[in-house]
């Protein structure tokens, strides 16, 4: 890619790398992930590379659809955590259409190092899943109304206290 001057990679991550999801190496995983995006788009972006962190949003793999199925309506934590947004969750070739939108965008450069939700970019490039699904009416997680949920993972510093 960078002989050729440009590129674009994308590594998958989640909200797991802002708070705890599941267990320490998924969330510390998906924190990796999230700053080797922004840390080689800063390196990458004078050749014409992108790099950039898509955030797919509930996704019904099968692995999850199976586990959803043999759970029903348990007590299980994780089907409380899942089951009520199931049914909305997103197909797995979601990620694939906005990883196609992603490499077909001439303004690539200017997302790159950046975290992008799957929902903000199909409402940013027109995209549906696969059974007719829209987050036109979704809101845009990258919206100035999200930061103050966004600015909790801040609450890893330790406040100066005077003594």
């Amino acid at each position: 890619m960078v002989p050729a001057g440009q590129g674009l990679i994308v590594v998958i991550s989640s909200p797991g790398g802002l708070q705890y999801m599941f267990n320490v190496p998924y969330g510390v995983g998906k924190a990796a992930c999230d700053r080797l995006a922004a840390d080689c788009a800063h390196e990458l972006r004078h050749h014409g590379v992108s790099y950039v962190s898509l955030w797919p949003g509930l996704v019904q793999t099968e692995l999850l659809k199976d586990y959803m199925a043999e759970k029903g309506h348990s007590e299980d934590s994780l089907f409380k955590q899942f089951g009520p947004n199931f049914s909305s969750a997103e197909s797995t070739e979601m990620s694939g259409k906005c990883v196609v939108a992603l490499a077909t965008d001439p303004n690539i450069l200017s997302l790159s190092g950046k975290v992008l939700p799957s929902c903000d970019l199909a409402r940013r490039y027109g995209l549906q899943d696969v059974d007719g699904k829209s987050w036109a009416q979704q809101p845009d997680l990258t919206a100035i109304s999200f930061v103050p949920c966004s600015l909790l993972s801040l609450s890893l510093f330790s406040q100066g206290q005077s003594t």
